[in-house]
């Protein structure tokens, strides 16, 4: 997932030179990577996980009811999108 918001191939793409930016997308990644297989319970207790290690401020609702602007740098909900 993380492969599919980085392109190596292009240097300069402003999603690669920009490490919050990098940070943002990794942490998107790792949500729906190793956290989208996982049960209501254990998704709980991965995002509580995910918001203690990382130093970033997240929305008070579920990481899993947002996405990621990395532009932005920030997680608005997935209703804004529709």
């Amino acid at each position: 997932m993380l492969d599919a918001h980085i392109n190596e191939e292009d240097p300069n793409q402003p999603a690669t030179q920009d490490p919050d930016k990098i940070e943002y997308i990794f942490i998107f990644s790792l949500i729906w990577s190793f956290g989208a297989p996982l049960k209501h319970d254990s998704r709980k207790r991965f995002e509580d996980l995910l918001k203690k290690i990382s130093a970033r401020v997240f929305p008070p609702s579920s990481l899993f009811d947002n996405y990621c602007d990395y532009e932005a740098k920030n997680f608005y909900n997935w209703e804004k999108m529709v």
